[in-house]
């Protein structure tokens, strides 16, 4: 219907715990959704930053106002361990 797989795969995904709960309360005999398979999702590779785009966004807090000063040690943190943002904060 025009869906993408992700979203076919989370529809999939909603059903089947729907299923599973109305079963382990006792609702139903049998898990319709036992045997729906959802597709495959193709993951996407990140998107690599130039250098000179590294620089220029390393660059960008440049006042030495507290704020910017932890602008750019946060900037510097994640550029030297490569973490993720949610896992900085």
């Amino acid at each position: 219907n025009g869906m993408s797989a992700a979203t076919v795969s989370r529809n999939i995904a909603s059903m089947k715990g729907f299923y599973l709960y109305l079963w382990k309360e006792g609702s139903i005999s049998s898990d319709p959704a036992e045997k729906l398979k959802a597709p495959k999702v193709e993951k996407k590779l990140p998107e690599i930053m130039s250098v000179e785009e590294m620089e220029r966004l390393l660059e960008q807090p440049g006042d030495r106002t507290a704020k910017g000063l932890r602008d750019s040690a946060m900037l510097e943190l994640l550029y030297a361990t490569g973490m993720r943002v949610s896992e900085m904060i």
